[in-house]
């Protein structure tokens, strides 16, 4: 017996994916929904397929989507996402795996850092911003652009691995976000 069979769930779970599976939004509409304490209002993802349950849609998920689709939910329907199993999700402090969702257009959503992530990134393994607006000048930047320079923040964090705390960086889950910010 699976999980999702002992503990039946209406919403989308990670036990409830075999593979990665695509889906067409519906709609996104605010639900109550009972925590461990008390109702709560969360944003809840219908799909069209009938056989894929609704996802209750988290801070990160809700960026993939505005990020690609716009500001407002109301105009994501007929859109198609892929919904996956992540097992890198954490959920109070301990990595549980999640449910997560990329755009479908045959690459997979990218992971970008904003100007103050990048900086945080940096500061996380003992590099101040000087060290990082050189590298970026090396690279020819004028101005941080997330999609162009998170893959330069990364390999420059990668390549300081002895952050002062001694605990190495986690890199993979920086939220998305493609917002632009000028140096």
């Amino acid at each position: 017996m699976r999980r999702s069979e002992a503990f039946k769930s209406r919403y989308l779970g990670r036990d409830d994916l075999a593979a990665p599976t695509r889906a067409t939004i519906d709609t996104v509409r605010m639900e109550s929904i009972q925590s461990d304490d008390a109702l709560e209002d969360k944003a809840v993802m219908f799909f069209r397929e009938p056989n894929i349950k609704p996802m209750i849609v988290n801070s990160t998920n809700w960026q993939v989507c505005e990020d690609a689709f716009g500001g407002d939910s109301d105009d994501w329907a007929g859109n198609v996402i892929e919904v996956y199993v992540d097992p890198g999700v954490m959920f109070k402090g301990k990595r549980t795996g999640g449910v997560r969702v990329r755009i479908v257009n045959g690459v997979p959503a990218v992971s970008t850092l904003s100007y103050a992530e990048a900086l945080a990134l940096c500061a996380g393994v003992g590099l101040n911003k000087d060290v990082l607006i050189a590298e970026l000048k090396a690279h020819g930047a004028a101005g941080y652009n997330p999609v162009r320079d998170t893959p330069i923040v990364r390999a420059l964090v990668a390549s300081n691995p002895n952050p002062p705390n001694g605990e190495p960086p986690v890199v993979d889950d920086i939220p998305f976000d493609f917002s632009s910010q000028v140096l």
